[in-house]
């Protein structure tokens, strides 16, 4: 049993990245391999599930053929670039795409592509495609893959809601700042909706990016009360004492303090993934930064969480000092040895 499966048996937190192999990537008939990551408990069908994608530089892909998902989804690139339907995405760029659009035509850059595509829930995660051809090839394909993942063999509907989208579908940029974001010091954040609009229970993400001196100066360690994901997009971060770059992903299950968080000397851009909006607001190990927290940010933050609106807030509070003794020093050799051989350095 590998580490990623031990935690989420022993529902603990857990590190993977964009390239783990022990994501159990599909690539069967594929110019592309897909692996999976859920945000949510096992099992959970109504629980986000997100796609780890990556395309191949070739003529294109029979997987990703215009198709529409019955669920909102989020199109986040991570390495390289696309240009779907027409646009080019790149690193830290998503296009939202509400449920019952059909998207999805795109050309993968001369050196690929890695995207994650975020659904709204295990269950709407299975494309329906435009070309009955195209839905023969999946089926015949990838259709045990996605039963294994999502528990059930049955495709959707094939035919469109004649409701209309709650939602126009966008283009998110989180490696440019706008009008569409929240700024708090050295921290901007901006929130992307998906699913039933102004629901508590409905999946919600974070951007947040943070300024090249920003270094430590972020409220620490905070449990959240719902399933969390997070992906670094740019620059590097160290969580509590692991740096990761861009492309690694930590997943935490509800209610487990976490995040004791550094920018790296460039900045970062982080996105944080939720199963439920009302699970957003954190509780914080530090006294001063949950006064923090519950002093500039709390209103804002409890408005969305309780549906009352869908807008950006903010939800990590910023330090006026930075956290000392941080220096990692061993008293003894046997330490050393210890700390070398959980690491792998030599020296």
């Amino acid at each position: 049993m590998n580490d990623l499966e031990r935690a989420k048996k022993e529902r603990r937190g857990y590190y993977t990245s964009i390239r783990d192999e022990n994501l159990n990537f599909h690539r069967r008939g594929l110019n592309a391999r897909v692996g999976m990551v859920s945000c949510g408990e096992d099992g959970d069908s109504r629980a986000p599930l997100i796609g780890v994608i990556q395309v191949n530089a070739g003529p294109g892909d029979p997987l990703r053929g215009l198709h529409l998902h019955t669920g909102d989804a989020i199109n986040l690139v991570v390495e390289g670039a696309m240009c779907m339907d027409g646009t080019w995405l790149r690193p830290g760029q998503a296009k939202i795409v509400p449920r019952d659009l059909i998207y999805g035509d795109p050309i993968a850059s001369k050196d690929g592509c890695i995207f994650l595509e975020i659904f709204e829930s295990h269950d709407q995660a299975r494309p329906v495609f435009d070309n009955p051809r195209d839905q023969r090839y999946f089926d015949e394909v990838h259709g045990q893959y996605m039963a294994d993942v999502i528990g059930r063999r049955d495709s959707p509907a094939t035919t469109r809601s004649v409701e209309k989208p709650a939602r126009a579908w966008e283009i998110a940029k989180f490696d440019e700042i706008d009008e569409t974001w929240v700024k708090t010091g050295g921290l901007s954040s901006r929130c992307v909706f998906i699913g039933t609009r102004n629901s508590p229970d409905a999946p919600v993400g974070i951007a947040i990016k943070a300024d090249r001196n920003i270094s430590d100066l972020v409220a620490s360690r905070r449990s959240f009360p719902t399933t969390t994901a997070m992906v670094v997009l740019d620059g590097s971060v160290m969580h509590d004492r692991r740096w990761m770059s861009v492309g690694d992903i930590f997943v935490c299950p509800p209610n487990q303090m976490n995040g004791d968080l550094v920018f790296g000397p460039d900045g970062a851009v982080i996105f944080l993934m939720f199963d439920k909006r009302l699970g957003i607001i954190p509780k914080f190990e530090d006294e001063k930064d949950q006064a923090g927290f519950d002093t500039l940010l709390r209103k804002n933050a409890e408005e969305v969480a309780s549906g009352q609106c869908e807008k950006s807030v903010a939800i990590l509070p910023l330090r006026d000092k930075h956290t000392k003794g941080r220096a990692i020093v061993y008293e003894t050799i046997e330490a050393v040895e210890r700390y070398r051989a959980e690491t792998g350095t030599e020296w």
